[in-house]
């Protein structure tokens, strides 16, 4: 099976996840709370990278960039794109749109804790000419979760959350001052964050 490794600093914020089986690295570089870039390297080389604009915790905008290399004989180019999300008041984005204003992304069905009904290819919205663009897929759940398809957790900042169960694997960093149910996410995560 795979093995994941993942690489945090002193500040407990995560720097990067690595799969040296399918040769694949992410390194993360933060701003305050926020993750302001991924870099995604493949084979050691440098893939594609993504810059993130927030709002506290909703995304504003995404930069994708990758290089792309029909060829071995051609020289590799950059090829970026910048697209602008819409965002339910949970921060889960709800789509992303180019400058065209066309939409390019939207993520699967969940259920209301998050859990993955459908892939996001199959979002039950009709797709025919095959406009959405999974590679802009910004990987957010809810208000800063970020969505790991290796183990199916969500890395929220200061712990892990688990769509299965609704639940964090770890205690409240706050105690009891974040509530009495301290695994809980929140009581309604159609209002509530976490």
């Amino acid at each position: 099976g795979e093995q994941w490794e993942y690489r945090h600093d002193a500040s407990g914020r995560r720097t990067e996840k690595r799969c040296d089986r399918k040769k694949i690295r992410f390194t993360y570089l933060w701003d305050g709370d926020s993750i302001a870039e991924i870099r995604e390297y493949r084979d050691d080389k440098l893939y594609s990278v993504r810059h993130l604009v927030f709002n506290g915790f909703e995304l504003i905008s995404q930069q994708f960039s990758r290089v792309r290399q029909p060829h071995p004989s051609v020289a590799p180019q950059w090829v970026t794109r910048t697209n602008h999300a819409v965002s339910d008041p949970t921060g889960r984005p709800l789509m992303l749109f180019n400058s065209e204003g066309k939409t390019v992304w939207r993520p699967g069905q969940t259920s209301l804790w998050g859990l993955a009904l459908s892939l996001p290819a199959d979002t039950g919205y009709p797709d025919p000419r095959g406009e959405l663009d999974p590679e802009a897929d910004p990987g957010l759940l809810y208000a800063g979760q970020w969505q790991d398809a290796e183990s199916g957790l969500c890395y929220n900042r200061f712990r892990y959350y688990e769509p299965e169960t609704g639940m964090y694997l770890v205690s409240d960093p706050l105690g009891l001052l974040g509530g009495e149910q301290t695994y809980r996410y929140v009581p309604n995560p159609c209002g509530w964050v976490d």
